[in-house]
């Protein structure tokens, strides 16, 4: 279950926009919680602000190991298969609390049976 806090940043039309775009092949998308200070990402990806939400696309390896400084648990989420449709997403907050959140990056087929 994810957090009412954490599922608002995500439902906001802007930010999963953003998001989509970040998760390019390879990718995680990330996200800071108000307070949060970003980490290094590494050369070639920067931190954008959308609708108030600072966004960034990081490589599976470096998004890996920013969850693996703050909990093994989260770094062995992130190398597991996300649900059907969707990618992980990090969501950094303050001190070295994250959530490995599962975004809907394509929605099921609406053909009928």
């Amino acid at each position: 279950m994810i957090p009412e806090r954490i599922r608002a940043v995500f439902l906001r039309r802007d930010v999963g926009r953003a998001l989509r775009a970040a998760l390019t092949p390879g990718h995680v998308a990330l996200v800071l919680a108000p307070g949060a200070l970003p980490p290094e990402l590494g050369a070639g990806c920067s931190w954008a602000t959308v609708d108030g939400v600072r966004i960034a696309g990081a490589p599976l390896a470096r998004a890996a190991e920013i969850a693996r400084a703050r909990s093994e648990a989260a770094a062995v989420q992130l190398a597991s298969n996300p649900p059907p449709g969707c990618s992980w997403c990090l969501y950094l907050e303050a001190g070295t609390a994250l959530a490995v959140v599962p975004f809907v990056t394509s929605r099921p087929s609406r053909e009928a049976a």
